[in-house]
């Protein structure tokens, strides 16, 4: 009897501590101010602004062009040119991407865009690099989603 009593005890302690930490993970990063919790150093909207691209590229649609790749891609192709001349695009690049960010957001938003063209822009270093500023950068103001789980 003392065993069962026990054993009820441990998982209601066990349920508890389960929605409990649930809650904290989720309310605790997003009204915590950077000093208090150490580990969480990317603040919403870095630089690049990845945050409002990757809000704007919900409501896109289709596009003619689509720019994918690292800071030389953000800074390097103004989508505003493209306007004028008659193309719809949209510029996915990122701070430090690597092949492993271009892929997760080439699953997470190719089939919505449907481009007839994409440019990637590729440079050696981004395959020796270990791809974490990028994928803070995209996991901080990004949606979290099982595309944003396998790149992890």
């Amino acid at each position: 009897m003392e065993q069962w009593r026990l054993l009820l005890r441990t998982l209601a302690f066990l349920l508890f501590a389960a929605v409990v930490y649930v809650v904290l993970l989720t309310a605790v990063p997003q009204r915590a101010s950077y000093g208090i919790i150490r580990n969480l150093k990317v603040p919403l909207g870095r630089y690049g602004h990845s945050f409002s691209r990757l809000q704007e590229v919900e409501k896109a649609g289709k596009v003619d062009v689509l720019f994918l790749g690292s800071s030389l891609t953000y800074r390097g192709y103004d989508v505003r040119i493209f306007e004028r001349a008659g193309y719809t695009s949209f510029n996915l690049g990122s701070s430090s991407q690597t092949p492993v960010q271009t892929e997760m957001l080439v699953r997470r938003y190719l089939e919505d865009l449907d481009p007839e063209l994409v440019v990637l822009e590729v440079i050696p270093n981004n395959f020796t690099r270990d791809g974490v500023e990028s994928a803070m950068d995209l996991l901080a103001n990004g949606p979290a989603d099982i595309h944003a789980l396998h790149m992890t």
